[in-house]
């Protein structure tokens, strides 16, 4: 047992080497090479609104085995865009999609793990509709 009472044995910090790791094993067969670290990517599954109580869009993102889905749907009139670029990018812990509504409106997402399981940060990046008119 480690010193911590863990079942690992502790290894020491100069013991880096695959001969020297092979030498660390838990006592029930895990060896530190054969430990797989989980994707964090399942923690941004979910239904998800904007806090301000006042936006209609609801974003569903969906986690099935390699697989990702992002849903947007304006529940005000229940319009569903076009969602593409859908990318996960686990080091950032960061959902990245586009998203083109009917209105001729493109919106570019990035959805990062929130500081705990019920929030998220999202960052948009929107075109703008102008009206001109002729000098």
């Amino acid at each position: 047992m480690g010193a911590n009472g863990s079942m690992w044995v502790d290894a020491p910090s100069y013991c880096q080497a695959p001969s020297c790791r092979h030498a660390f094993e838990n006592k029930l067969g895990i060896t530190l090479s054969n430990v797989v670290p989980l994707s964090q990517r399942g923690r941004i599954a979910g239904r998800w609104k904007f806090r301000d109580g006042f936006s209609d869009i609801e974003f569903s993102i969906t986690t099935q085995g390699d697989e990702l889905g992002v849903v947007v749907v304006d529940t005000s009139d229940g319009e569903r865009p076009e969602v593409f670029g859908v990318e996960w990018k686990e080091k950032d812990l960061s959902l990245s999609f586009a998203v083109h509504w009917a209105n001729g409106r493109f919106q570019k997402y990035r959805v990062e793990i929130g500081p705990d399981m019920e929030r998220v940060v999202a960052t948009i990046a929107t075109t703008v509709q102008e009206l001109w008119e002729r000098q």
